[in-house]
């Protein structure tokens, strides 16, 4: 492996970036950094062991989306309504660009063989890539002006995510289908009685297809806003501002041994 990849790339990234993080929100930022740390790693642990460290890449890239999610709610949660529909807009427009970028990375670096040399450097440029979204999603917190803000909009950013307690939720159940729509991601699923069921998640839940697809999930819930071309779809009900109740995570339930 060469020296640039053996280089911790977080250290590599904040060294590239650290002008702009002078004026992020420190706080936010630390957080985020102490919670990479224990997928970095593991990663460092496992530099000698391709399955496992392709394994441990994996985790950190969806870690990462998950702290993308975290960080995109926080900045909707500071920005007023009228403005909210321009950012999911600009997230989708970057979500679509990393999607390109990654057909432009493997083909840069392919044939990509499993667990060879080049399938983890694909994973390091990955990475690079979403760790670089997080820390800019992140600095925007202390640049953006403070807004008023009601019940509703406080609730858009959950301490935790709970289920939802609406018994017409869906809790448990297993996901058939991932379609990438107008900024949003519709799961198909069928419930424990095989009762089919569509539910919305943000677009970057599309990219964990090939991890949940076919499996029984438990589900998790938050509020959040979608493009008006999501509401648009039959199955999907929206309430002032594109706001509905989303897919935040799903667990994979495993087989009782």
């Amino acid at each position: 492996m060469s020296r640039w990849f053996s280089i911790s790339f977080f250290s590599l990234f904040l060294l590239g970036i650290s002008p702009i993080l002078v004026q992020a929100n420190a706080s936010e930022i630390d957080g985020f950094n102490q919670r990479m740390k224990s997928f970095e790693t593991k990663v460092a642990q496992r530099v000698n062991e391709r399955p496992s460290l392709i394994n441990a890449y994996n985790n950190l890239e969806q870690a990462l989306n998950q702290e993308m999610n975290r960080a995109f709610d926080l900045v909707m949660s500071k920005i007023s309504p009228e403005r909210r529909a321009a950012m999911v807009e600009a997230q989708q427009q970057w979500a679509e660009h990393r999607a390109t970028e990654y057909i432009w990375i493997d083909s840069t670096h392919g044939p990509v063989v499993e667990q060879s040399d080049e399938h983890v450097k694909v994973l390091q440029l990955r990475n690079l890539m979403m760790n670089a979204r997080v820390l800019q999603l992140y600095s925007y917190l202390d640049t953006l002006p403070s807004v008023p803000t009601d019940g509703i909009i406080d609730s858009v950013v959950p301490k935790t995510d709970v289920a939802v307690a609406d018994d017409n939720d869906l809790k448990i159940a297993t996901i058939r289908g991932f379609s990438l729509g107008e900024g949003a991601c519709f799961l198909d699923l069928i419930d424990e009685k095989r009762k089919p069921f569509t539910e919305v998640a943000s677009a970057a839940f599309c990219q964990r297809e090939r991890e949940l697809l076919d499996k029984r999930v438990s589900l998790t819930y938050r509020l959040g806003v979608v493009p008006s071309a999501a509401c648009a779809v039959e199955s999907v009900t929206c309430v002032e501002n594109n706001m509905l109740i989303l897919v935040s995570n799903a667990q994979v339930i495993r087989p009782k041994r």
